[in-house]
């Protein structure tokens, strides 16, 4: 798997936000692509296996950022298409919450280490297309893998510490698609669905296009959840916010 994981790396380094990408028309046997870089600005929230409550903001991450990359690449050929979409990170959190420890409620001085990628990828087919609006059905699989560090301290004293590399892959299908609103404004869509070795994950994007001569501006709203079994220290995972890149098709 670790095999797997380095080869979407580098394919995706070429580029990347969800949803497809206004790519031009071509033949059906020529291929044309589309290529986002883009910032998401993710808060991170979920459940220990111990019961322990992670709620984390981006502003409190954005202190503490070290390292990430997020890209997409989707290449197009008549109406079917190949996508990868890449998040590596490298974060750290010190923040005091509100939280439990083994499901007692208590004031929790928190430190967080999140270091892994994740990556979305498959093949589409496009249902829906006329002179406004573009649809794909999509499927494919979704890969995590994360090395986590926690630290869980009692205001008052004591303290829990989780140390613990995982990974987790699962099947995925959905839609996304793309509706003009005029010649330079459109809305982007994106929903799946599916599981694996999660119970459950799924994601849910939507936001706005620009274009311009060179490239088209995008930003919107993701949100990225897993019901996790058997992940080390998760029982569920979430990823949430807003996101804004520049586009470019070729």
């Amino acid at each position: 798997m670790a095999k797997f994981v380095n080869f979407i790396a580098t394919a995706s380094t070429f580029v990347a936000v969800i949803g497809p990408a206004t790519a031009q028309e071509s033949g059906a046997s020529d291929w044309s692509f589309s290529a986002d870089v883009y910032f998401w600005g993710a808060s991170i929230d979920g459940d220990t296996t111990e019961g322990d409550e992670i709620d984390i903001s981006i502003d409190t991450l954005l202190d503490d950022f070290k390292l990430g990359f997020m890209g997409n690449l989707t290449a197009y050929n008549g109406n079917w298409s190949i996508f990868a979409d890449l998040i590596y990170l490298d974060v750290g959190d010190n923040a005091t919450q509100n939280g439990s420890i083994v499901g007692i409620p208590a004031e929790l001085n928190t430190d967080v280490d999140l270091k892994g990628y994740i990556s979305t990828f498959g093949v589409g087919y496009t249902v829906l297309k006329n002179d406004t609006t573009h649809l794909d059905i999509i499927g494919g699989g979704r890969y995590l893998e994360l090395d986590t560090k926690l630290k869980f301290s009692l205001t008052g004293g004591g303290s829990q510490k989780y140390s613990q590399s995982d990974s987790a892959f699962d099947a995925v299908v959905g839609i996304r698609g793309y509706s003009d609103l005029n010649d330079k404004w459109y809305v982007n869509y994106y929903a799946d669905i599916g599981a694996g070795d999660s119970d459950l994950t799924y994601q849910l994007a939507a936001g706005f296009g620009y274009r311009f001569d060179k490239f088209d501006l995008a930003f919107g709203y993701r949100y990225l959840s897993w019901d996790l079994n058997n992940f080390e220290p998760f029982d569920d995972l979430n990823f949430y916010g807003p996101y804004i890149g520049a586009r470019f098709t070729f």
